[in-house]
Formats: structure tokens, C-alpha cells, sequence
């Protein structure tokens, strides 16, 4: 004797198990919903297009919300050449709920490899603080300044590093410093 059920009980069947198997996943409103804003992202050498630090002792991740079309979390391009190179990294962090947004970019002019590491003569860099003050190091001495490149992967296009420099809006007035400390970066970049 074969059993028959109706087509209605089977779909609802189906319908309830497809909704118990399925798992309410809470999503941040950010590119990468997987990734802890409130803590530096880990340092990896996989392209997974982090970006953190310490700014004053305050956490700063670069995040840029879902559907903001007109910036970019990060970007990275390297000139790979042999006798010079040149790598440039931006970073925005956007908060549309407080209308804040500022970012950090630095860049280096010199051959990369992995292990490279440069230091202040070779380093410039910008922080662009939430007011809008420009922050610099390019026109005068600042006492820290450095960057190391972890891992350089020409084939797969994955630069990743660490980073630390002093910035200062203001060139007259020495003490109004912006430390950037404790950053790590991992991120594919566009070749040029």
C-alpha cells in the first residue's frame, strides 16, 4: 500500500524546513559584514583589504557604509618597475550617522620587495581628521615615520604591512602632533 500526501502538506513541509534550516545572519551596514570594526583587523597576507590603526590612541578602521557610491574604503595602487617603484594606499572611514568622515593615505617612492622598510626620508603621509585639518609630514621633520612591507605578491597583486608616523597639521606649532600608531594593512592593489 503506497502512502499519498497531498501537494499542499508537502510544500508546507518543505517550506517549514527550508525556514528552520535557515539562520537569521545579523549583517553590519559595511562592506565586509564579517570583519569586527571595534578591534585592528589581524595582520594577514592574504588581500583581505584591511586597513587600522591608532590614531592618538583612538581606534580607526577604514570602513565606508553599503551603498555609498561616491568613496572607497581603500584603494592601493604599486608601479612595479625595475630600478624605482612607487606604492600609494588611501583609507576613508565614513560615518553618515554623525556626518564625520575623515581619512589617512600615505606613500612611498622607492623599490618594493618584501621586508622592505622605509623610513622617514621616504615616507609621506596625510591624516584628514574629521573637522577637515590637514595633517602632514611632507614639509617638516617628524620624529617617527616609518612603514615595513610584510609580504609583496606581484602575481596575485597583495601588498600587506605595518605602520607607524607622526603627522601635524600645523608646521609652526610642533606640539600639535597626530600619532599614528599600531597600523597594519593588507590589501590587493592595481598595478601601474
Amino acid at each position: 500500500m503506497t502512502l499519498k500526501i497531498p501537494y499542499t502538506l508537502t510544500l508546507c513541509i518543505l517550506l517549514l524546513s527550508l525556514i528552520l534550516a535557515c539562520k537569521k545572519e545579523s549583517r553590519s551596514p559595511y562592506i565586509s559584514p564579517t570583519f569586527n570594526y571595534d578591534t585592528l583587523p589581524p595582520i594577514t597576507h592574504t588581500g583581505a583589504n584591511t586597513f587600522g590603526c591608532y590614531v592618538n590612541g583612538e581606534l580607526w578602521v577604514a570602513q565606508v557604509p553599503l551603498g555609498t557610491v561616491t568613496y572607497h574604503d581603500i584603494i592601493a595602487q604599486l608601479k612595479e618597475s625595475d630600478s624605482e617603484g612607487y606604492f600609494f594606499i588611501e583609507c576613508n572611514n565614513i560615518d553618515p550617522q554623525n556626518q564625520i568622515s575623515d581619512w589617512i593615505s600615505f606613500s612611498l617612492n622607492t623599490e618594493l620587495t618584501e621586508n622592505t622598510f622605509c623610513n622617514s626620508d621616504q615616507v609621506f603621509a596625510q591624516y584628514k581628521d574629521t573637522n577637515g585639518n590637514w595633517c602632514k609630514n611632507g614639509y617638516f621633520d617628524c620624529d617617527s615615520c616609518c612603514v615595513t612591507i610584510t609580504n609583496l605578491d606581484t602575481v596575485e597583486n597583495i601588498v600587506s604591512g605595518l605602520f607607524e608616523f607622526v603627522v601635524n597639521p600645523d608646521s609652526l606649532n610642533l606640539n600639535n602632533k597626530v600619532r599614528i600608531t599600531d597600523g597594519r594593512f593588507d590589501v590587493r592593489y592595481f598595478p601601474f
